[in-house]
């Protein structure tokens, strides 16, 4: 069984994965751009708001396993 913490670099590992793959993305929306392919701009920008959206979560997430017992001023006395 994992940890929290564990279980949040994970999470930190897909982050990298998926900035890898919007770094990508980037680069054949740059090459869509300068051919002129509208169409494929047009797909590229839908899977990189899908991408940025994922990869925010993943972040959300990590940060949430990672303080899961930091609850400063909440915390049962």
């Amino acid at each position: 069984m994992q940890t929290l913490s564990e279980l949040a670099e994970e999470y930190i590992y897909s982050v990298g994965l998926l900035t890898q793959q919007i770094a990508s993305c980037n680069e054949r929306m740059r090459r869509a751009r300068q051919n002129g392919d509208t169409e494929e701009m047009y797909r590229l920008r839908a899977f990189l708001q899908d991408l940025y959206h994922q990869r925010m979560h993943l972040r959300e997430i990590a940060h949430h396993l990672k303080n899961y017992y930091n609850h400063g001023d909440r915390r049962i006395h």
